[in-house]
C-alpha cells in the first residue's frame, strides 16, 4: 500500500489517556484510538490517572464517570488542581449529559456511553480545537 492509499490518521500525534475501570472498553477505546494514529495511555482508576497525568503530558483524557475509589468528577477535579489547561471529556451512561458542560463541571466534553466509535475523533478534536 502506498501513502495515497493509506487512510486518514485523523487524531495522528494526540497524547490521550483513557481512564476506566473496564478493561474491555479501554482495550476497545485503545485499538479505535490508535488506528487513528492517537498515542494512548491508560488507567484503570482515579488515582493511577492522576499520577499518570502529572508525569506525562496529554493533550486529552477520556474519563469514566463511575469507577470504585475516586469517581470521574473527584479525578478530574484533582488533575485540573495541578494542570488547570488540560482537556477532559466526561464518558458517561448519564441520561442528563449537559451537566457535564456546566461552568462549575471539570469537564471540557462528555461523550454518551454506549461510546460511537464515527464520533469519537471528532469529539476529540472538537474538544482539543484542531
Amino acid at each position: 500500500m502506498n501513502s495515497q492509499n493509506t487512510p486518514r490518521s485523523d487524531l495522528n500525534g494526540v497524547n490521550i489517556l483513557i481512564v476506566d475501570d473496564s478493561d474491555e472498553l479501554r482495550e476497545i477505546l485503545e485499538f479505535i484510538l490508535k488506528s487513528k494514529g492517537a498515542n494512548v495511555d491508560s488507567a484503570r482508576d482515579g488515582i493511577e490517572a492522576i499520577n499518570k497525568a502529572q508525569a506525562s503530558k496529554y493533550d486529552i483524557i477520556l474519563m469514566d464517570m463511575r469507577m470504585p475509589g475516586l469517581d470521574g468528577n473527584d479525578t478530574a477535579i484533582k488533575i485540573r488542581t495541578k494542570s488547570e489547561d488540560i482537556k477532559i471529556i466526561a464518558l458517561t451512561g448519564d441520561v442528563d449529559g449537559e451537566k457535564f458542560l456546566r461552568k462549575e463541571s471539570p469537564f471540557n466534553a462528555y461523550i454518551a456511553k454506549p461510546i460511537d466509535p464515527a464520533n469519537l475523533s471528532v469529539s476529540i478534536r472538537k474538544t482539543i480545537g484542531s
